[in-house]
């Protein structure tokens, strides 16, 4: 779903992190983050070349939901 939720001026202090931007989280990052696709797609490969069986890994990084499917 596109981003339109902060087309119109609005008072930083009236953000909220609620349903609404939940529903356009995705696009929101992704269109805000330069190389966003690309660092979520290298941590993957960095995992796969260097990760170890019966190993647990912790990322940090910031995920989508889209993202935590890839």
């Amino acid at each position: 779903m596109r981003d339109k939720l902060f087309n119109s001026i609005v008072d930083i202090a009236d953000f909220r992190f609620d349903a609404d931007v939940v529903k356009v989280f995705d696009d929101m990052v992704r269109r805000s983050v330069p190389g966003y696709d690309s660092m979520i797609q290298m941590v993957g490969l960095v995992a796969r070349m260097y990760g170890q069986d019966n190993t647990n890994y912790y990322d940090c990084l910031l995920y989508t939901s889209d993202a935590a499917d890839e």
